[in-house]
């Protein structure tokens, strides 16, 4: 743990421990580097984590169009 993790607690844990009760899949979406992955990786230490900083990830969803959402 880290010196800054003492003093900033992390409220979204729960929520994501919660989440993953009811799905299989989880999207936390959020800016840059505001502990997003780290979060996750440390909170489960398993699992696949997917970015979509990896352009090649990103092109390969966005050309996959079972994943678009219909109204």
């Amino acid at each position: 743990m880290s010196e800054i993790d003492e003093y900033l607690p992390r409220h979204l844990t729960p929520e994501l421990q919660e989440a993953l009760t009811i799905a299989r899949v989880v999207n936390l979406v959020g800016p840059r580097q505001v502990d997003k992955t780290t979060r996750v990786r440390d909170l489960f230490k398993q699992g696949r984590f997917i970015t979509l900083d990896d352009t090649a990830i990103l092109a390969a969803m966005e050309a996959d169009k079972s994943c678009e959402r219909t109204a």
